[in-house]
């Protein structure tokens, strides 16, 4: 059994699936229902732009192979 999150996200999953032959890959308004059917339950505004600022990280290994964030 999975977490509660992991479980959403294969529920979204299957519901995304269901929808594919609806949606237009070069269709704006479909990539966010898209996306909001994968988001919907695990972040609060799914299907839609952001609308706050994001900063990238970069990620590397240490010594002994364990990620790392800068």
């Amino acid at each position: 059994m999975g977490l509660p999150r992991e479980i959403q996200e294969v529920r979204n999953a299957f519901a995304a699936y269901e929808q594919l032959p609806k949606w237009k890959a070069d269709s704006e308004a479909d990539c966010l229902t898209a996306h909001g059917f994968l988001m919907a339950g695990l972040v609060d505004e799914a299907g839609c732009y952001r609308n706050i600022g994001v900063t990238e990280r970069s990620i590397e290994r240490n010594g002994f192979g364990q990620i790392t964030t800068q």
